[in-house]
C-alpha cells in the first residue's frame, strides 16, 4: 500500500540544529546564509515515497518473527519488539534521489559547506517522511483497536542486513520507491526500511 504525503520542508533552525547549533545567535552569519538558501530549495528536491505491506504473526520467539505467507526474519530485538502484536507492517521510504544528487553537483562545485548542509536537510526529511508513513498506520492501527509498537530495520542492532531482500520481496510486487544494489543497500541512499507491530 502507498502513502499520500504533504509536501515536505526543512527550515534553516532545523539544519543548524542537526549540526549541534541550539541557537543562531551563535552561528557565523555565513553560515546561517547558507542553511536560509539551502533550506529553500528542500521541497523542490525532496519526493517522498513509501509503500507498506501488513501482515498476521504466526510466532514470534526465539529469535524468529514468522509471518503469514511464509515470510521470517532472524531478530532477538524484533521478536521483542513484537511479542505483543498480532499483525505486522514492513516498509520501505524514501525522500528519492533529486536531493542526494543535488548534494554530489555542491561537491563537485566546491561548495562543501552547503552539500554538507542539504545532506543533513535530507535526513530531517526522511525521518519525517517516516513519521508521515507512521501516522498513517497509526490511523489505520486505531480504527481496528490497536496501537503501535516502535520501529525496528534490517543492519541496526541484531537484525542483520543480509534480511533486506526478504523484506522487500515480502512487499511483493507492488512498486516500490527503493531498490536494493547486490551488497542489499537501499538506492536512494535517503531510505528506510522496516517493520512495525500493531498491538490489540
Amino acid at each position: 500500500m502507498s502513502v499520500t504525503f504533504p509536501p515536505i520542508a526543512v527550515g534553516h533552525k532545523t539544519i543548524l540544529s542537526w549540526h549541534g547549533y541550539k541557537t543562531s545567535s551563535n552561528v557565523p552569519a555565513e553560515i546561517v546564509a547558507e542553511a536560509q538558501r539551502v533550506a529553500g530549495e528542500v521541497e523542490g528536491l525532496v519526493q517522498p515515497a513509501a509503500a507498506f505491506r501488513r501482515f498476521r504473526i504466526e510466532s514470534a520467539t526465539e529469535g524468529v518473527v514468522a509471518l503469514e505467507g511464509g515470510w521470517t526474519f532472524e531478530s532477538q530485538t524484533v521478536a521483542r519488539l513484537v511479542s505483543d502484536a498480532s499483525h505486522a507492517a514492513v516498509f520501505v521510504a524514501t525522500i528519492g534521489g533529486r536531493l542526494e544528487e543535488r548534494v554530489s553537483e555542491l561537491f563537485e562545485e566546491g561548495e562543501g559547506l552547503a552539500a554538507v548542509l542539504l545532506d543533513a536537510a535530507g535526513t530531517v526529511a526522511l525521518h519525517r517522511v517516516v513519521r508521515v508513513l507512521r501516522m498513517t498506520l497509526l490511523r489505520e492501527a486505531e480504527a481496528v483497536g490497536c496501537r503501535l509498537t516502535g520501529r525496528a530495520a534490517p543492519g541496526y542492532g541484531d537484525w542483520e542486513i543480509e534480511d533486506q531482500p526478504v523484506l522487500f520481496r515480502a512487499l511483493g510486487d507492488q512498486p516500490l520507491p527503493v531498490s536494493l544494489n547486490e551488497s542489499g543497500v537501499m538506492v536512494p541512499k535517503k531510505s528506510l526500511s522496516g517493520l512495525i507491530g500493531l498491538v490489540p
